[in-house]
């Protein structure tokens, strides 16, 4: 029987296949392990860092001109965390930012929302970078596709033609907005109900939402022969599988690789890449 681990254990996962190579995901920290008997398993599920001490605490504080860059890199050392910044997406600088009785870990979503970026915490590292950069491109054919398992769907409520979003012109002691294109198939407006600091803010913000509402527009799931290289913020792309599918490009929104006495596949969740 193996080991029944405790909370709070470290765990190494590698998977792959000897004939290719072995490719290590990295260690997590064991959360509530499960145990089933007759017939004999385990669950353990596991995160990326141990986010159970104050990086889950709310608390509020602000910072004045500050980089995002900057922002992310001091909330990762003071939760015992190496940042890995993306230098384009961590540039916009603030005139000031709050935290506002929200824990560590929302105010880094809550930035890699505003800055379209993907954040994940990987071997005691916090990576924050540009969606669909530096994950490599992944390709699903029929060779390697599980029959029975692919599924497209296309979210026409989504398309918006833009997205508004408001700022406050201290100068002029008024509320402003700006707007960006999201779908040119679109018809309505979405506006976004936070307000923001100033316009360049504003404009991040915009821009943000707009990329996003487009790639819920176009939603795609598979499960694939299993392949370590298929990791969460890759691009990915159908080839030979059906027309106005091919070549289009997503970005893998979820891996969840998966090792059973039936074999080694991974479950894919992708979004339209913009």
């Amino acid at each position: 029987f193996a080991q029944i681990p405790k909370k709070g254990d470290e765990i190494g996962a590698k998977l792959g296949y000897l004939e290719t190579g072995v490719a290590d995901f990295g260690t997590f920290i064991a959360d509530d392990p499960e145990v089933l008997c007759l017939p004999y398993g385990m669950t353990v599920n596991g995160k990326g860092a141990n986010v159970r001490g104050k990086a889950k605490q709310h608390r509020s504080r602000h910072w004045d001109n500050k980089t995002v860059k900057q922002i992310v890199e001091q909330i990762a050392g003071e939760n015992g965390l190496s940042p890995k910044v993306d230098d384009e997406v961590g540039s916009h600088k603030y005139k000031w930012f709050a935290q506002q009785d929200e824990s560590d870990l929302h105010v880094v979503e809550r930035l890699a929302r505003r800055h379209d970026a993907l954040f994940t915490i990987k071997n005691k590292t916090l990576i924050f970078k540009k969606k669909g950069e530096g994950v490599g491109s992944i390709v699903a054919s029929p060779a390697n596709i599980v029959e029975g398992t692919c599924r497209t769907v296309f979210a026409h409520r989504y398309k918006y033609k833009k997205v508004k979003a408001r700022w406050q012109d201290r100068n002029e002691a008024k509320l402003k907005e700006v707007e960006e294109d999201s779908d040119s198939e679109g018809e309505a407006t979405y506006t976004i109900a936070e307000s923001f600091q100033d316009e360049g803010e504003a404009k991040k913000a915009a821009k943000a939402k707009a990329k996003d509402l487009k790639r819920e527009t176009m939603r795609t799931s598979v499960t694939l022969y299993g392949d370590p290289a298929v990791r969460a913020g890759a691009k990915f792309v159908y080839a030979g599988v059906r027309p106005e599918l091919d070549g289009v490009e997503f970005i893998i929104e979820t891996a969840t690789h998966k090792l059973s006495k039936a074999g080694y596949t991974v479950d894919v969740e992708a979004k339209l890449k913009v």
